[in-house]
């Protein structure tokens, strides 16, 4: 004699043990053939079984597994019909639920039709005797009636109407309180954000465009909230179209297409959680040494530690090397707890990044390493005057990559750390132990002018430009005994701190100045004819027209 089952009344499907049996045994299948991998026998890993659920009216009451006969979603949907046929039949009564014996196992009956047969291979997914397994089947499709036949009663569309204005209570509710979040963003808040942008954009020397930082942040909310909006509409509208019997399998479609990704996003999300809270600690940890990082070097730069041997010019150069190097252990240690980490696609993107990286920075790391030679080993200081090819002018900043010149038109001129590294600089400021830097100039005089006048004019030239020492005294040089002229260079130390180029500009003008009022011509080798008069201002001329000078075709003079 058969079992009965007599049909409950029920409100809620509560949670079935068999659907937890069964997400088990997924779980050990899922993990069944990594493991089988890492093993020497791949025969050893346990079959995958195939299975389906069996759903009424957008809930799922129990799994069942495909046959020789049917696959498990054909059984299934046979299933779901054969319940939702008994239900139909009479939506007021109450329907009987039984188990018989058969040929292949127990079978369940519902008014009279057949719905399942539990064979062996079934009660194997459970295990459990099949017996049992059909008990709780049975109790299930009871179940599963019930629910068919409430949700279609007066009552139970009654009760559909009262949940299905509650969710649209909350829908409105939460559209008002987006709303109000949108037109708070918009005042107060947005005033903050762009006064805090400004303040970015000050600091940093207008880099960044606080302009578009703003536009960019005000599209990132936008998009964020149309997003949000759109994804509570359309849960919305499955959770209404749920809770009537009749559209509550569009309602699952719906859910499930949106539920299943987000369900298994928030599982990998919590799985992260301990590995999340890992880089957290990580990062807060990084900042904190990064701050005292700063402070240490701060104070040495304003005295209050002080360090043997260490240059003024090293202190914050090392404080970015030390930085760079922090961020990079960080990162390092954090790369594990990263999520992700661990996948082929993460692996590829970053082996991507770093043939980039390797391809794109060979002249970023050369300039890198010419930085650090150019800093340490104290070539040039800020302040410096160099000269560096063509290029003159004083130096502003040394950085690891580029070095910063203001040149003698006030141009700022950025010269890679490789191009110092590579070619002659000359520092025209650190003189060391010696007098001074030496100004020289070179002047071609003909051969009918006495050296000693000449030497005499040079030196009187060099005692009336200012910013010349007067000790060390001046001295002069006869460079070339050449082809038309004589080669005098005239020498003086400049007095400290005095620009170069100025000063030499002086020299020249107080040489023109004194060889004019001596009626000594200044030649260049090019000989053309005896001029009838000297190749000198008049109105500086000292010395009368003479017959024995030659004609030049202009100044010559050189530093």
């Amino acid at each position: 004699m058969g079992t009965e089952v007599r049909q409950p009344v029920v409100h809620h499907a509560p949670i079935r043990w068999t659907t937890l049996v069964f997400c088990l045994l997924v779980g050990f299948w899922t993990a069944g053939p990594a493991a089988a991998q890492e093993e020497a026998a791949p025969s050893s890993a346990a079959p995958i079984v195939e299975t389906a659920p069996v759903v009424i009216d957008g809930e799922t009451f129990f799994m069942v597994r495909g046959g020789y006969s049917f696959t498990a979603e054909e059984r299934a949907a046979l299933v779901a019909d054969r319940i939702a046929d008994v239900a139909n039949r009479d939506l007021d009564g109450s329907a009987s639920v039984i188990v018989r014996p058969s040929e292949f196992g127990p079978a369940v009956y519902a008014d009279g039709t057949l719905i399942s047969v539990v064979t062996e291979s079934d009660a194997e997914l459970e295990g459990f005797p099949p017996d049992q397994v059909a008990d709780v089947l049975a109790k299930e499709v009871a179940k599963a009636i019930a629910l068919h036949r409430e949700g279609r009663s007066e009552e139970g569309v009654q009760r559909s109407i009262v949940f299905a204005l509650g969710w649209t209570a909350a829908y409105v509710a939460f559209i008002l309180s987006m709303v109000g979040l949108r037109r708070l963003r918009r005042g107060r808040a947005e005033a903050r954000v762009q006064k805090w942008l400004a303040d970015l954009e000050a600091k940093t020397g207008r880099v960044v465009d606080a302009s578009a930082l703003f536009a960019a942040q005000r599209l990132f909310f936008r998009g964020a909230m149309i997003v949000i909006v759109l994804t509570a509409t359309y849960y919305y509208i499955a959770r209404v179209l749920r809770e009537f019997a009749y559209t509550s399998n569009i309602a699952s479609v719906l859910l499930d297409t949106l539920a299943a990704p987000m369900i298994e996003l928030g599982a990998g999300a919590l799985a992260e959680i301990p590995d999340v809270l890992t880089l957290v600690a990580i990062t807060l940890i990084t900042r904190y040494l990064l701050k005292f990082l700063r402070l240490l070097f701060l104070n040495i730069d304003n005295g209050v530690i002080t360090l043997k041997g260490f240059e003024p010019g090293w202190i914050w150069p090392t404080h970015r090397l030390a930085r760079a190097a922090l961020i990079i252990i960080a990162v390092v240690v954090a790369y594990p707890f990263i999520p992700g980490s661990g996948t082929a696609a993460f692996k590829g993107m970053t082996i991507l990044l770093g043939v980039l990286m390797s391809v794109g920075s060979n002249s970023v790391a050369s300039n890198l390493l010419a930085g650090l030679v150019v800093v340490y080993k104290r070539s040039i200081n800020i302040g410096d005057r160099i000269r560096v090819g063509d290029v003159i002018g004083d130096v502003e900043t040394v950085s690891l990559l580029d070095t910063h010149i203001r040149s003698l038109k006030n141009e700022l001129v950025s010269l890679p750390n490789s191009l110092l590294l590579n070619n002659q600089v000359t520092n025209f400021t650190r003189t060391g132990q010696t007098p001074g830097l030496l100004i020289h100039t070179t002047v071609g005089i003909g051969y009918d002018e006495a050296r000693s006048k000449v030497e005499r004019l040079l030196m009187e030239a060099a005692r009336e430009t200012l910013g010349l020492k007067s000790d060390p005294p001046p001295f002069v040089l006869r460079r070339e005994l050449a082809s038309h002229d004589v080669k005098y260079e005239l020498n003086a130390y400049r007095v400290d701190g005095g620009d170069p180029e100025s000063i030499r500009s002086e020299l020249h003008a107080r040489i023109l100045d004194r060889f004019h009022d001596e009626g000594v011509q200044i030649m260049t080798p090019f000989y053309v004819a005896d001029p009838a008069e000297l190749k000198i201002p008049k109105s500086s001329a000292g010395a009368p027209a003479g017959s024995g000078s030659v004609q030049t075709k202009g100044v010559k003079m050189s530093g």
